[in-house]
C-alpha cells in the first residue's frame, strides 16, 4: 500500500510539472545602452578639461594628468590608458584647457608654457619649456576665453600655436589697457628618433582699440587663425598679419566637415539676430547660411565626432543636422551622465569618451547617437 501511494505521488508530481509552462529567459541589460564611468578616472584624477581623438590614440586631459590609449611606449593594439602627470602642470585650475594635437600637448601654466610631443611626452630632453616672459617681457595673464566657452590656445596645420594675452607696456611705453596682443609659436616637432619640441620662431601681434577689447572665441582654419573678439572677428595667417575679416562677432567658432563655421552674435551688422555663417576660404570672408537662430545655440560647444556634428550645453549632448537650407536639432539620450558637466568629447576606435569635471564616461559608438526619450 505504501509503495503504490508513493507511485501515485511521484506521477503527480510529473504530470504537474509537466503542465508548468517554462520561465522565460530574464533579459541581459545591455550597458551599452547607458553612459559608463571609466574606472581608470576616479579621485584627483576626474576633473577633465579637454580630449583629443585620431586614428592612431586618444587623450585626455585633466587637470593633474593627460592620460593616452595606447600609451607612448605601448604596441598600437593596446588601447588601455597611461597617465603622464609630468605633463598636466595646470597652474591655471579651470580657467585654460589643455591644447591637444596628433603632434603634441601644451599646457598654459601660470609661469610658462609647457610643450611635449605625444611620442614621448614625459622625457625631459623632448619637452618644450617656454617661460611667459620670455614670449614677451611684458606679458601679464593670459587673455583667452574661459574653458567653458571655447578653445584657450589653437594650433594652424603649420604647428604653429597661437596664445591669447595681456601685456602690461607696449614697446613704446604706452599702457594697452584696451589692447587684445597675441603670440605666434611656430614649432618643430621633430620626427623619430629625436622626438623633441623646440620653438623656431615667436610673433607678437598687437590689436589696438578704443574700447577694452577681449577674445570671445578661438579656432585654426588650415594655415589660418580666427580671432573672435567684443569688437569684430579676426584673421590672423601664419607670418603674423591680421585683420578684420567681420564687424561682427562670432560667438562660437567651429570646423565641421573641414569648413569653418560661426554663430553671429547681433549687433547692428545684422538688424540685432543670431546667424549661423560659413567661411570656404579659411576666414577670409563670410556668408551667412542661418538666419534667425535661437539664443541657445551661441551657448553651446561644438565637436566633430566621427561624421556628425555635436553639440554640449552643460549635460546635456545634441546631434546637429547642417543642411545649406535646415538645421535641425535632436536631443541625446544621456542616462548615466546626468549632473556632470561636459567639458569635451571624443570617439576612438568603437566608442566615445565624453570628458566631464568628475570623472570620463563611455558609451559604444553603435548606441551613442540614440534620442533621448520624451
Amino acid at each position: 500500500m505504501f509503495q503504490q501511494r508513493y507511485v501515485y505521488l511521484l506521477l503527480g508530481s510529473l504530470l504537474l510539472n509537466a503542465c508548468k509552462q517554462p520561465a522565460p529567459d530574464e533579459p541581459t541589460p545591455d550597458l551599452g545602452a547607458s553612459w559608463q564611468t571609466h574606472p581608470n578616472f576616479l579621485y584627483s584624477w576626474k576633473i577633465q578639461l579637454n580630449s583629443f581623438a585620431d586614428s592612431n590614440r586618444i587623450m585626455l586631459a585633466g587637470t593633474t594628468t593627460i592620460a593616452m590609449a595606447p600609451g607612448a611606449e605601448n604596441p598600437i593594439t593596446d588601447t588601455s590608458f597611461v597617465n603622464y602627470g609630468g605633463v598636466a602642470q595646470n597652474l591655471g585650475g579651470l580657467n585654460v584647457r589643455p591644447i591637444l594635437t596628433s603632434a603634441f600637448m601644451a599646457n598654459l601654466t601660470q609661469r610658462a608654457v609647457i610643450i611635449s610631443p605625444t611620442t614621448d611626452p614625459v622625457g625631459d630632453y623632448t619637452k618644450c619649456y617656454i617661460p611667459l616672459t620670455s614670449i614677451d617681457s611684458g606679458f601679464t595673464e593670459y587673455a583667452s576665453p574661459n574653458f567653458y566657452l571655447g578653445e584657450s590656445a589653437v594650433v594652424n596645420q603649420r604647428n604653429q600655436l597661437l596664445i591669447p594675452y595681456r601685456r602690461s607696456r607696449l614697446p613704446d611705453g604706452s599702457l594697452p589697457s584696451s589692447n587684445l596682443s597675441l603670440a605666434i609659436l611656430s614649432l618643430n616637432v621633430s620626427a623619430l628618433p629625436e622626438k623633441a619640441i623646440r620653438v623656431n620662431k615667436i610673433r607678437l601681434i598687437n590689436i589696438p582699440n578704443s574700447t577694452y577689447i577681449y577674445a570671445v572665441n578661438l579656432c585654426s582654419a588650415g594655415d589660418n587663425f580666427i580671432v573672435s573678439t567684443n569688437e569684430g572677428t579676426y584673421l590672423v595667417t601664419p607670418d603674423g598679419a591680421y585683420r578684420q575679416s567681420s564687424q561682427s562677432t562670432m560667438a562660437k567658432l567651429f570646423i565641421y566637415n573641414g569648413v569653418l563655421h560661426g554663430v553671429v552674435s547681433p549687433s547692428s551688422y545684422n538688424n540685432f539676430k543670431y546667424q549661423l555663417a560659413t567661411s570656404t576660404n579659411q576666414g577670409n570672408t563670410w556668408v551667412v547660411i542661418g538666419d534667425e537662430l535661437p539664443a541657445t545655440y551661441s551657448r553651446l560647444l561644438y565637436k566633430q565626432v566621427g561624421k556628425d556634428l555635436i553639440a554640449i550645453y552643460g549635460s546635456q549632448l545634441f546631434l546637429l543636422r547642417l543642411t545649406p537650407n535646415n538645421l535641425t536639432t535632436t536631443e541625446l539620450d544621456r542616462n548615466g551622465l546626468e549632473g556632470n558637466q561636459i567639458t569635451s568629447i571624443a570617439q576612438f576606435r568603437n566608442t566615445v569618451y565624453v570628458s566631464t569635471l568628475s570623472g570620463i564616461f563611455t558609451k559604444p559608438a553603435r548606441t551613442f547617437l540614440t534620442p533621448k526619450k520624451n
